[in-house]
């Protein structure tokens, strides 16, 4: 088993997509292969030999049946459609084909690649072994750089001189559910079929991959669809199939010519992702908003998000934003990448652009970019332009778009090439994308938040439920205490201490401020008797410990070392009092 599955002319990139596009015939359609063949050759060199064995696996050409077709769809393309037809293109293309002589069984490889790392236990799979255990020939290098730069969700990750792709855990589901789709919607028919080869990657095709429907009316000269209708060489204007004129001078005196084909959408802002004539198959979904969630450290933000709005992590982003975090890191950046001795500088996107391209992408799901700690992190430094995004529109507005849609765009050159394909558009955020932030009230946190950031936010707050956490009843290791009865007792004194107590009430234990693991000795000293050493009672530690402690190392000696009850060994007397007085409540309740 030996064969090449791509032809060894030049990458397969949107840069040498154009470059076979330019060389075609205008009236391609009207030619045989030989004649076709011999005016391409006038515009390349050498075509007739690899350049055009490449368009071919490209499946921009069919020469079958005595004629000379072109995906001619293609010249309405810009580059980021282009790039969006090549991973179409690599996803669904099979080797052995038309033009990949061989007598093995074809297969999907993209699909193939995908299943095994599905397989694996750690989600990668090394390159090198799969080409020659499922290939064995030539073209590997060609076939690496298809897969590493127009595969996605699949990543490359190079290993100690090994070349192994895999996926992220949160993509697993997603891979899957693709694969399947392109092995029902794109199964291999005749591999020896140079028509249908040449089909499978036409403009109905392109559209059923990515979910989206095309609209076009009859064609004067019969026939509908968009292979009805022949871009002109010079991009001047569209022709129906079969129809000779040729000058764009002429295509203006004749009926049935225009400037696009009869019933193309206009290309506006908001569809310069997608190419001329394609619309949405369902509405966008509305109601996008930023919720920014608060309270005591504990409180069950994070919970709340999950439970309330999303738990799926095919349609979330989430980031933690820390003092070092930047915008570079948040929106993206222009890092090196290395191919070989060649360097190249390219956008690499972060969470906001990566779950911004998801949402544009998927009109019928709702997207979610959770920040925690937004306050830990220089929020307004960090979002830059992007804080204009967050005024949103609302419904019943008088604003065109859908309610939830950003109320102004930006120009942001970057992030509109990656999202939409046009780095001229400008940049929203999409309805169907939610902004969901955390903050913690206490004022250990590094920042603040002005007014004009917070107003563009609704405001949630999380009410501190310590009695109702699923670990509230559970006892305390060593000691007769439950946590619930402690954490009451302990805010009940924090929020009726002196005014001296600076934000007291913020320092109250969330509910989830431990859970039921760290009951245990050791790691309830060590995180809450520090606390409340440390921050929460670090300005009247009497309040709660006993006065013949004077440094924190005494008191977590003394609890771990603890013969009787640990928490009676190194809290006031009252406090603990106070403790068993609410777990004596908390039974009578229950016995009522």
């Amino acid at each position: 088993m030996a064969f090449s599955p791509l032809a060894r002319f030049r990458n397969y990139t949107v840069k040498n997509l154009k470059a076979l596009l330019e060389v075609y015939p205008d009236l391609a359609g009207e030619l045989s292969w030989g004649e076709a063949g011999d005016l391409a050759e006038t515009q390349m060199d050498g075509y007739k030999k690899t350049a055009a064995q490449q368009g071919c696996q490209f499946g921009l050409e069919d020469r079958s049946g005595g004629r000379f077709r072109v995906q001619t769809y293609l010249y309405t393309f810009e580059d980021g459609n282009l790039e969006r037809f090549i991973r179409f293109w690599i996803k669904t293309y099979f080797a052995p084909n038309p033009y990949v002589k061989s007598e093995e069984p074809p297969f999907l490889i993209y699909c193939e690649l995908a299943k095994e790392i599905l397989e694996s236990e750690d989600l990668t799979v090394d390159y090198d072994a799969f080409f020659a255990r499922r290939i064995g020939g030539g073209s590997k290098d060609i076939l690496f750089n298809c897969l590493k730069n127009y595969a996605a969700p699949l990543i490359f990750k190079p290993d100690h001189g090994r070349d192994l792709f895999g996926i992220r855990a949160e993509d697993f589901a997603a891979l899957a559910e693709e694969v399947e789709f392109i092995e029902t919607e794109f199964a291999i028919g005749d591999p020896k079929d140079k028509a249908a080869f040449f089909e499978r990657y036409t403009y109905a095709n392109f559209c059923k991959f990515y979910h989206i429907a095309a609209e076009f009316p009859e064609s004067p000269a019969g026939g509908s669809g968009a292979d009805a209708y022949r871009r002109t060489k010079d991009g001047s204007g569209w022709m129906p199939d079969g129809d000779s004129r040729e000058s764009a001078d002429e295509a203006e005196r004749q009926p049935g010519l225009s400037e696009r084909p009869p019933g193309l959408v206009e290309r506006q802002p908001c569809m310069s992702e997608r190419p001329p004539g394609l619309v949405e198959r369902q509405p966008r979904m509305s109601g996008g908003e930023n919720v920014l969630l608060y309270g005591v450290p504990g409180a069950g933000k994070s919970h709340t998000i999950r439970t309330r709005y999303c738990s799926d992590p095919r349609y979330m982003e989430r980031v933690v934003f820390h003092p070092d975090y930047t915008y570079s890191d948040f929106v993206g950046q222009i890092l090196p990448r290395v191919e070989g001795e060649r360097v190249t500088y390219e956008f690499t996107p972060g969470p906001f652009t990566r779950v911004l391209q998801k949402a544009w992408d998927d009109p019928q799901h709702m997207y979610y970019l959770v920040i925690e700690e937004i306050n830990r992190g220089n929020a307004p430094a960090i979002f830059g332009e992007i804080f204009q995004l967050l005024d949103r529109k609302r419904a019943g507005s008088r604003s065109d778009g859908e309610a939830g849609e950003s109320e102004y765009g930006i120009a942001q050159h970057d992030v509109a090439k990656r999202v939409y394909g046009d780095r001229e558009q400008e940049v929203r955020i999409p309805s169907n994308l939610s902004v969901l932030a955390t903050m913690n009230t206490s004022d250990q946190n590094v920042f603040t938040l002005d007014t004009a950031f917070q107003r563009r936010w609704k405001m949630c707050h999380i009410r501190n439920r310590v009695e109702d956490a699923a670990h509230a009843d559970v006892r305390i290791e060593g000691t007769g205490i439950s946590w619930g009865a402690f954490a009451l007792e302990i805010n009940e004194r924090l929020t009726s201490a002196d005014t001296d107590m600076v934000s007291s009430e913020d320092r109250r234990l969330g509910a989830y401020f431990v859970t039921e693991d760290g009951l245990l000795a050791e790691p309830f000293s060590e995180k809450v008797l520090k606390y409340l050493w440390d921050d929460a009672f670090r300005l009247d530690r009497e309040a709660v410990f006993q006065e013949r402690y004077r440094a924190l190392d005494e008191v977590l000696a003394a609890y771990q070392d603890a013969e009787g009850d640990r928490l009676l060994t190194v809290l006031r007397p009252e406090v603990y009092e106070g403790m068993r007085a609410r777990m004596s409540g908390t039974q009578q309740r229950s016995e009522t």
